[in-house]
Parts: structure tokens; C-alpha cells; sequence
């Protein structure tokens, strides 16, 4: 198996914030994707068939509630024509039952043709997203919370026919969910059994489910700001959650993940009825003379969103500080970018402790330069600039600033 993986990226050891990793994305539609990769790191590349007769790749879901509807897939293959090879391949789709964590019953299986697939290159990846009754397969549904497989394989009309799949490097977030035909073995195996593989790389394909009867939390406000807060001083914010599904709402768990914000849920599982709704008082305390950011997890049974992230924003000044007349000038310089993922607009404050020519650009992940965002003097204190991604596939992209004393570089990922 280990010649069917390609180092594709290197891991770019970069600081920054890291975009956290959830099972259940946080849309409130109805329909909800299950994924286990890496949100922030599409590195390998595997395909088949390959010298050993490997094929059938497969990951294993797991939803969090039922019934549940299993709608289609979503999947990224990789355009071999960047390596001179490939073919017009086209993919196999079959949907099986789990058996002790391998692929075990069919439950049902459609061909798709060449024409109907996307092959992303290396530098913009492109999710196909598929659903079944495109091809005469009504939706599968659950009734019962079970594992299933989505298995992919490569339909050869010519023996150069090859179908490569991106995965994540298996470092944030390593399950053994992933798996492929062993043609030399004759048996299913996980990427974890694969020669040279120690962490539990993940195929990037998800499932694209519908939960019914299902509770659905909503918050408002969606972000808490606090502006400046005097260091001798506390604010308190008022969270709303509230429910507006079908089924009641359990909130289990509230954790900040910052101190200097605080909130008065003791942490006992809080049951929230359809359309009703939960104060929270939300404290800002700083500590700290600069802007302070964080976020508030909010963890749930909702199956389309078990964990929620309210993003958390203040500053700490001080009013005894009157230097260059001013208040609350920070003493060191400090960053953030949010929303992060983000899906149109990318906005990154700053703080500058003395004035200084500053520049920030926005880059590829391949290290392109894309837009300067910032060319200019910046005076003392807090600064936003934005970055909206128009003409730009989804992805990972990198934030350099750079000024004098300052140098500072993280990663944003741009979903669509």
C-alpha cells in the first residue's frame, strides 16, 4: 500500500489559530454533512487501482442521532492529468452496513459516468457533491443510529483509468475510519493497518444526511463583543439560546475558552423545549491591557450542530494610562481573524503597542501572494482590516504581517 500515497504539501508549522475539528458542521439547514478529515488539511493523495489491486476506499460514519436520511456524498478526486497520467475514469458508489467496522452488507450501489465528476487540482480543491436520485437510488434511511459505509471504486474503460482521492494527514484528528480493498490480503483493511501509516489518515469524502424530529439550537447574538472594559471593571453579555426544532433541546455544556470570559451555566444538562429559549449571562473581566478574543462552546443534542462556537471579543484598557493622551494603548502587539472558517468575508484585527509601517497580505497555501489588504503607518491601538474572497476557490489560505518588530503568519479556511 505505501506506494499508493504521495506527499502532496508539506505540513506548514505556522502560528495562527487552527480551525477546530467537528464531526457535524454547524449549518442550520436541514440537510447536514458527517465528515471525520481534517478541516485544514487535505495533504495525500491515494488512488487505485495500484500495483497490488488495491481499490474500494471507504470511510465509515457514525450519525449521532436517528432517523436519519442518507441523501448523497460529497467528494474531492484529484486531477491525475497534473502528473501526465489518468485517464477519464469513471466512480463506482456503493452504500453498505457495517460489519465490526469494515464494509458488510450492500445496501445500494450506482455507477457514475466520467462526465459527471470534477478532478481538482493540487492548488483549488472542488468538492463533487452527488446525490443518489440523480442516478435511480432513492435516499437510505435509518431508523435506528448505525454505522454505514460510502465506498468508492474506479470504473476502468481503458486500462489507464486511474481514480485518486485527496486525505488529511491524520494529525488533528486520527480515526480508523478510513479504509481500502487489500488486493494482496483479499480483505478490507483501515489506513491505520496500511504499511508506514502510524495515524489515521481520512479519505475526503463526506455523507450528506437529513435528520428528522430532531431539535435545532439557534443563538442570538451569534457573536459577543464587549469593546473596551476597564481592567478594575467586569460587562456582562446576555446569550439567547432557544430551540426550534420538533424535539427538545439538551445543552450538556458551556466552556469558554478563554478565563477572562465567564458565564453563569453550572454546567448540569439544561433542557430547552421546542420554541423556548435559555438566558446565559456571558462576563468579560480582562486582565489584560489588549484585545482579547475567544470562544464560547456550546454543546448540545442537536445532531447538525453538537458543538457550537460563539466567538468572544474585548478589549482591557486601563484608565490611568494617559500616554500620548490617549487610553487603553496596548503594550505588545496581538492579532485575530474572524470568522474562522469563514465564507465571504475574512476580518483580522490588531493591536499595535507604538506606531509602525505595516503590511498584511493574504496568500495561497502554495505561499502566492494574492492581495496586500495593508500597506500603511498604523497609530498606536486597534485596528480591522478585511479581506473578502471573490474569485477564489474554497480552501486554506495564509495571513502574513509583517512591520517593524512584527513579524506574525496563520491560516484562515475559506468554505463555500
Amino acid at each position: 500500500m505505501p506506494k499508493t500515497i504521495i506527499l502532496l504539501l508539506a505540513m506548514l508549522l505556522l502560528c495562527g489559530l487552527a480551525s477546530p475539528v467537528q464531526s457535524f458542521d454547524v449549518s442550520r439547514d436541514a440537510e447536514t454533512i458527517i465528515t471525520y478529515e481534517d478541516q485544514d488539511s487535505l495533504n495525500y493523495i491515494w488512488w487505485m487501482p495500484n500495483d497490488y489491486g488495491d481499490h474500494s476506499f471507504n470511510v465509515r460514519f457514525t450519525p449521532n442521532h436517528a432517523p436519519v436520511k442518507l441523501k448523497g456524498l460529497e467528494i474531492i478526486l484529484f486531477n491525475m492529468e497534473e502528473w501526465g497520467a489518468g485517464g477519464e475514469p469513471g466512480m463506482k458508489v456503493t452504500i453498505n452496513r457495517s460489519n465490526n467496522g469494515f464494509p458488510g452488507a450492500q445496501i445500494a450501489t450506482f455507477n457514475i459516468p466520467y462526465t459527471d465528476l470534477y478532478f481538482s487540482w493540487s492548488d483549488s480543491l472542488v468538492w463533487n457533491k452527488i446525490y443518489f436520485n440523480q442516478y435511480g437510488v432513492q435516499p437510505i434511511d435509518f431508523a435506528q443510529v448505525e454505522d454505514f459505509h460510502i465506498v468508492v471504486n474506479v470504473i476502468q474503460n481503458f486500462p489507464i483509468d486511474t481514480l485518486a482521492i485527496f486525505s488529511d494527514d491524520g494529525t488533528f484528528n486520527a480515526t480508523n475510519r478510513s479504509g481500502f480493498y487489500n488486493g494482496s490480503t483479499q480483505k478490507f483493511e483501515t489506513l491505520l493497518d496500511a504499511d508506514g501509516i502510524e495515524t489515521g489518515h481520512n479519505f475526503a469524502i463526506h455523507a450528506i444526511v437529513e435528520f428528522s424530529n430532531t431539535p435545532d439550537i439557534e443563538v442570538q447574538p451569534m457573536i459577543l463583543s464587549y469593546g473596551d472594559v476597564d481592567l478594575t471593571k467586569t460587562l456582562d453579555r446576555v446569550l439567547v439560546i432557544s430551540d426550534s426544532g420538533s424535539l427538545q433541546l439538551t445543552v450538556s455544556k458551556i466552556v469558554s475558552t478563554n478565563g477572562q470570559f465567564t458565564t453563569n451555566f453550572d454546567n448540569q444538562p439544561v433542557i430547552i423545549q421546542p420554541g423556548a429559549n435559555k438566558e446565559v449571562t456571558v462576563t468579560f473581566a480582562p486582565t489584560d491591557l489588549s484585545r482579547i478574543t475567544g470562544d464560547l462552546l456550546i454543546l448540545s443534542d442537536d445532531p447538525s450542530s453538537d458543538t457550537l462556537f460563539v466567538p468572544l471579543d474585548g478589549t482591557g484598557v486601563d484608565p490611568s494610562n494617559q500616554r500620548n493622551g490617549r487610553q487603553g494603548i496596548p503594550t505588545t502587539f496581538s492579532w485575530n481573524s474572524y470568522p474562522n472558517p469563514f465564507n465571504s468575508t475574512l476580518q483580522v484585527t490588531y493591536s499595535v503597542p507604538v506606531a509602525t509601517k505595516l503590511t498584511m497580505t493574504i496568500y495561497d497555501i502554495n505561499g502566492r501572494p494574492l492581495q496586500t489588504i495593508v500597506n500603511e503607518v498604523k497609530s498606536a491601538g486597534l485596528h480591522v482590516a478585511e479581506w473578502t474572497a471573490t474569485g477564489v476557490p474554497a480552501g486554506i489560505y495564509l495571513i502574513k504581517i509583517e512591520g517593524d518588530g512584527i513579524s506574525a503568519v496563520g491560516k484562515a479556511l475559506l468554505i463555500k
